[in-house]
């Protein structure tokens, strides 16, 4: 099988977390902006582009986990657990 990059996203740090969508209609993969901030990004892996970038804590993000659907995002770090849930959509 001949496997090829289709795109590539560039993360800053070792330490990144991700969650990705496993909706019928969408497919998105949420990463943290960097293991320093509380800061998410959330790409569409369909348009392959950058959707949006959310700034769910003061503190770096410790888990993110998408819904069943695909269109909602929980997202927690170290000082609250969970703060935000996102649209996607």
């Amino acid at each position: 099988m001949n496997m090829q990059k289709l795109f590539g996203i560039s993360i800053d740090g070792s330490l990144v977390r991700l969650a990705l969508s496993t909706g019928s209609e969408s497919c998105y993969l949420a990463y943290t902006a960097s293991v320093l901030s509380g800061e998410v990004e959330l790409y569409d892996l369909l348009n392959k582009k950058k959707q949006k970038t959310i700034l769910a804590h003061k503190n770096p993000v410790i888990q993110m986990k998408f819904n069943e659907e695909g269109n909602l995002l929980a997202i927690a770090s170290a000082e609250v657990l969970v703060r935000l849930r996102c649209r996607v959509r």
